[in-house]
């Protein structure tokens, strides 16, 4: 095996050595245990440096980027972006544990000691189909697969579950911009829509016999989309809750991803059979449908400030689209799996996706640059939510786990 990089922990007790073909061999050096090589993927080893309060190292790889590993659990903690596609160099401060990247084009980057501690995970039964966060920051709803509701309470480090609640069943949710309102939906023929303090029911609207598959509430508040079970789209305003403005015959597509654009002036609605469309709100009619060779869409988020659409695909691409032009902006592949969630930092300075490979990304929706990886769902992701003030993010996953992640 051909060694790129070596290093010792400061007790003595352990050596590391990364090699050519991307492998990460432990070697104690007290005699307590056997070599073991880790074989990782993020391509070449060109250094190594220990972080001894985690018993982490990070590790300079040829991806471009350097990688927090935890040596006792054998698993990424963080990634960063630091170096291109390029060898990497690293040393660190002995008095604040910063970390000092170099590259082979002369520049160097200094990346503040960060806080290594994995998610905080909370269980569901079943998959975690949907989350948000209630305004205040502190409190968590989910819905899972098998309908279940809950509510969660985070206040330092405290987490209490209320009791799931005993109403129709919820796999979909969404909240209403100024929190007074939710939305649930499921296998019943309405959707429900439930205040956000006690979590009683307000009004039921018909939606389909056969279910629904997602709602979602406009950036506004006034507009609720539905898309049934048979891809049918219906969208209800605020001004009358007993009959749909609009409803939009599905073609026998299921609806994949729904998010409302445009300051409302569009429903962006991605289908199984590669359609992506921008309905008017006002009449349902298809303004414009927007080129998706190949690929199935799988998850949208629109930015309003950007006047942008985030498209996640079934192949793991992401695409951002000028809504005024239609046109095509940025290609990113970072995932290697379907996309089936997208969120956006308060602010719209951050775009968060995970999906299949289990792994959120943080990404700069301008110019499409990777700013970090947080693994730790056990399978693949489906929901994603930022609190108000950025501190925390929550995601669901197919395992049932519900992991917060803290800034």
């Amino acid at each position: 095996t051909r060694v790129q990089a070596i290093a010792v922990s400061a007790d003595g007790r352990l050596l590391l050595a990364g090699d050519y073909y991307g492998g990460l061999t432990l070697c104690p050096l007290d005699e307590s245990g056997e070599l073991e090589r880790i074989q990782l993927n993020w391509g070449r080893i060109d250094d190594i440096e220990f972080i001894e309060r985690y018993n982490a190292v990070v590790l300079a790889c040829s991806d471009g980027q350097c990688h927090w590993f935890d040596i006792d659990r054998r698993r990424e903690l963080r990634s960063l972006r630091t170096h291109e596609l390029k060898r990497g160099v690293l040393a660190q401060a002995a008095s604040t544990g910063a970390i000092v990247t170099g590259n082979v084009d002369g520049t160097i980057a200094i990346i503040e000691s960060p806080q290594l501690q994995t998610a905080t995970i909370l269980w569901h039964d079943a998959p975690v189909r949907d989350v948000f966060f209630l305004p205040d920051g502190q409190q968590i709803v989910t819905a899972d697969r098998n309908g279940v509701l809950r509510r969660w309470w985070h206040t330092s480090g405290e987490l209490r579950p209320i009791e799931p609640d005993p109403g129709p069943v919820a796999r979909t949710i969404s909240l209403q911009p100024g929190g007074r309102l939710f939305a649930t939906g499921g296998d019943g023929p309405t959707v429900a829509l439930r205040r956000v303090e006690t979590l009683a029911i307000e009004h039921d609207l018909p939606a389909s016999p056969g279910g629904t598959m997602l709602v979602r509430f406009s950036t506004g508040g006034e507009l609720l989309a539905i898309a049934t079970v048979e891809g049918d789209v219906l969208v209800y305003g605020q001004s009358n809750w007993t009959r749909p403005l609009f409803r939009k015959a599905g073609n026998g597509a299921f609806v994949n991803a729904m998010a409302f654009a445009g300051e409302d002036r569009w429903l962006a609605v991605g289908c199984d059979d590669g359609r992506l469309e921008l309905l008017d709100t006002r009449t349902g009619e298809v303004s414009r449908r927007l080129s998706c060779p190949g690929k199935i869409p799988t998850a949208l988020l629109a930015l309003q400030r950007l006047g942008r659409l985030v498209v996640g695909t079934s192949t793991g691409e992401m695409w951002t689209f000028d809504l005024a032009s239609g046109q095509q902006e940025l290609t990113i592949k970072e995932h290697s799996g379907a996309i089936r969630a997208l969120a956006a930092m308060p602010g719209e300075t951050l775009v968060v996706s995970g999906g299949w490979d289990r792994v959120l990304r943080l990404w700069d929706p301008e110019s499409g640059e990777l700013v970090t990886r947080l693994p730790g769902h056990f399978r693949q992701v489906f929901a994603i939510a930022a609190s108000p003030d950025g501190r925390v993010l929550a995601s669901g996953g197919l395992a049932g786990d519900l992991c917060l992640w803290r800034a």
